[in-house]
């Protein structure tokens, strides 16, 4: 999109012309940002992010309304700003997950930079060659990371349309619109129960998040149990004791890689959590409770048979 700055944005002009600048002047050189929002709105095009809930919140808040507080109608808000939502984040663990081949070695890693690195080596027939790069790429920096997103969504785009047959020519757009609209507003979200929110017209149920997995292990094994789990995707790890952790992930495929990569060990064990058996302060309270229950019983118990009852 291209955004050609109006005449009375020119302060140069108007200084050399020796008058103050008119209401209307100071209005329009007071709109920053909200300029290219209109115009982004305006043209209907798809937009583009990674991990971009908070994003397009901000946005929805900052230039439209205050957010409302209803799901339902902050989503027919969202929809109707941008009718067309990419999140690369989302469309890269399901492609993972489907276990594209080469794709899922590939694209472990889930920020935004480490996939924009790893799509860049790949070389995919036909795919255009992204240019205009910032010289000096810098993560969470607003244009490096525009461009990174718009690269990395491009490459996953010709390779999901090239998965089910070889291509011969040049894409257009909208062969890759069609090839990707099962990814189309679909926003990832960061761990909660589900593994994404719908922006479409039709609600769908998300993929509940696999349940907790808890690995026993010796202390000493600990660096190399987790190298294994890095490889196997995403994961979040919690130390609950010097021999046993806590893992969360992001997928069942990421699950059921981790049972299989530590199936032959007999050293390492992995089990569903269970707080009540693998959460020390959980047992802590729970021994508590039953040995304040057995107390207060045994008491009733004996002040009942202290208890004369008379005899009619």
């Amino acid at each position: 999109l291209k955004l050609p700055l109006p005449e009375n944005l020119e302060p140069q002009r108007i200084a050399a012309q020796g008058r103050p600048p008119t209401e209307s002047e100071l209005r329009s050189a007071m709109v920053g940002f909200r300029r290219c929002f209109e115009v982004l709105a305006a043209s209907g095009k798809p937009v583009v992010g990674h991990n971009m809930l908070l994003d397009l919140l901000l946005l929805y808040h900052q230039f439209c309304e205050p957010l409302p507080k209803s799901y339902a109608k902050l989503k027919a808000g969202l929809s109707s700003v941008f009718p067309a939502v990419y999140d690369t984040k989302h469309m890269s663990l399901q492609l993972r997950q489907q276990g594209i081949s080469g794709l899922k070695e590939l694209v472990s890693g889930a920020d935004l930079f480490s996939l924009f690195k790893a799509l860049s080596e790949v070389k995919v027939p036909y795919a255009p060659r992204v240019v205009g790069a910032p010289e000096n790429l810098r993560a969470h920096e607003a244009g490096c990371d525009a461009y990174a997103a718009g690269f990395v969504f491009l490459k996953l785009a010709h390779i999901v349309a090239q998965k089910p047959l070889e291509v011969s020519c040049a894409l257009s757009w909208r062969s890759l619109q069609h090839t990707v609209r099962l990814y189309a507003n679909q926003v990832n979200l960061i761990r909660a129960q589900y593994h994404h929110l719908s922006l479409g017209p039709t609600d769908k149920v998300a993929e509940t998040r696999p349940p907790w997995l808890c690995i026993r292990l010796p202390e000493q094994a600990q660096a190399q149990v987790r190298a294994v789990l890095s490889r196997c995707g995403t994961v979040d790890i919690r130390c609950l004791s010097r021999n046993c952790l806590l893992v969360a992930v992001g997928n069942y495929g990421c699950a059921r890689d981790i049972v299989e990569a530590f199936q032959e060990d007999p050293s390492v064990k992995v089990v569903k959590y269970k707080s009540y058996q693998h959460n020390s302060v959980v047992r802590a309270w729970l021994w508590t409770a039953a040995v304040a229950s057995l107390g207060l019983m045994a008491t009733c118990a004996l002040q009942l048979a202290a208890v004369r009852v008379p005899i009619l």
